[in-house]
């Protein structure tokens, strides 16, 4: 994409005319259309440029569209400023858009999370329970419900380092 816009006649496809309008370091053109009545071409470019060319009615020796002078927008009145004091900007609210849809789709997981663990703890209820209706020789003790005794101890002394170092934030908080 090197921004050219290049435009064919449909009776003569040998013919044409091709124009530079947009840079090609950063994107050609994005889209181009005519206006309704056919007298204008409107180029608008990844580079962010927008482009009004004039062309008229195309004859056999007609000239190749050239820039228009004329406003594109003539009948349109001048935008006004948003001087609302809580009013956010388009940017803000794309970037508010994407983080509440971030903040949804954590949300939607730990939705999935918490029902597969209420049927985990559902399974181990149900599993205890038939246990518990076995005779003695052949129901499981609480230490055999325990598969990994290693996880265990690991996640009790990490609780105690979470409790210790809460309890220094406080004697720190409690001294200023």
């Amino acid at each position: 994409a090197d921004g050219t816009i290049c435009v064919r006649e449909r009776s003569s496809l040998g013919r044409f005319w091709k124009m530079f309008l947009h840079d090609g370091f950063r994107g050609g053109p994005s889209q181009v259309r005519t206006s309704f009545d056919d007298k204008f071409l409107l180029s608008a470019g990844y580079d962010g440029s927008f482009f009004v060319l004039e062309g008229g009615e195309s004859t056999e020796h007609s000239a190749a569209p050239t820039l228009s002078s004329a406003p594109v927008f003539a009948n349109e009145a001048e935008g006004t400023d948003i001087t609302t004091p809580g009013h956010y900007t388009i940017q803000e609210e794309a970037v508010r858009a994407l983080e509440d849809s971030k903040i949804n789709k954590a949300e939607a997981h730990k939705e999935t999370v918490r029902h597969s663990l209420a049927k985990m703890r559902e399974t181990v209820t149900n599993v205890r329970r038939i246990n518990a209706t076995l005779s003695p020789n052949m129901a499981l003790t609480d230490e055999q419900f325990n598969l990994d005794p290693e996880l265990v101890h690991m996640l009790e002394a990490e609780a105690d380092e979470l409790v210790a170092d809460a309890g220094k934030d406080l004697e720190w908080d409690l001294e200023r």
